[in-house]
């Protein structure tokens, strides 16, 4: 699925890329809430992209794991933002329709 598919998955997408924007200063704030700094963050998705076989060589399962969750995490909660976001725009605009 490319990129542009996604964008068939929302009614408006252009409202759902106005819910994105508006949205950045909430994923700031939960990135501090998880990484604390840009360091940990970028540690986080070095962990994200490594292989589980290189990690079990180093020994470090455990904490690539709770790295690799963190980012996962991350992600969860950032789309639970877009989508709220998105929800009360379209309920603002009056395009929210229920049973339909």
């Amino acid at each position: 699925m490319h990129f542009a598919d996604w964008f068939y998955l929302v009614d408006h997408p252009g409202i759902f890329l106005l819910a994105a924007i508006l949205g950045v200063p909430v994923y700031f704030e939960i990135g501090k809430m998880i990484f604390d700094d840009w360091d940990g963050f970028l540690d986080c998705r070095k962990a994200w992209y490594l292989p589980l076989w290189l990690s079990v060589w180093r020994g470090e399962v455990e904490n690539i794991r709770i790295k690799v969750l963190s980012v996962a995490l991350f992600v969860l909660l950032s789309l639970l933002v877009t989508s709220a976001v998105y929800k009360s725009l379209l309920a603002a605009a009056g395009l929210l329709h229920f049973g339909t």
